[in-house]
């Protein structure tokens, strides 16, 4: 039941940062271009990447807590025993190290495309279209 919405959530992760990293890489292309400025696009460029990246971050909270769920239901702690406690968390450790890495990936754009269009506001430079 839950492959079809997990392949979905993986779906949606790969093209929304995909989008996110190719928005930073659209607005670095802009920003180191200087033949033709404009700042209003550069901006909107930013926001569209950070917005795509909390997209991507979104699927990957989402399908961390799945797993979660998942791992925490097939492996319950029954008993507070030191060896049941440890095994518990193993599997717990393992759940949450599969998704830290697409987490960190989805992040990466997020991060620089918002502090860059913050930055980029903070001078006066906006793009009203996506606002």
């Amino acid at each position: 039941m839950l492959d079809p919405l997990l392949i979905l959530l993986a779906i949606t992760w790969l093209v929304s940062g995909f989008m996110a990293y190719g928005h930073v890489l659209m607005a670095t292309v802009s920003w180191l271009d200087r033949k033709w400025p404009d700042p209003a696009g550069l901006s909107q460029d930013l926001q569209t990447g950070w917005k795509c990246g909390l997209l991507s971050l979104g699927c990957v909270v989402t399908v961390l807590i799945i797993i979660l769920i998942l791992t925490c239901s097939n492996h319950p702690l029954t008993e507070f025993s030191v060896t049941a406690v440890m095994e518990w968390s193993k599997h717990f450790k393992t759940a949450f190290i599969l998704t830290s890495l697409p987490a960190v990936i989805a992040i990466l754009p997020t991060g620089v495309c918002w502090f860059w269009e913050r930055g980029l506001r903070a001078r006066g430079i906006r793009g009203d279209a996506l606002i």
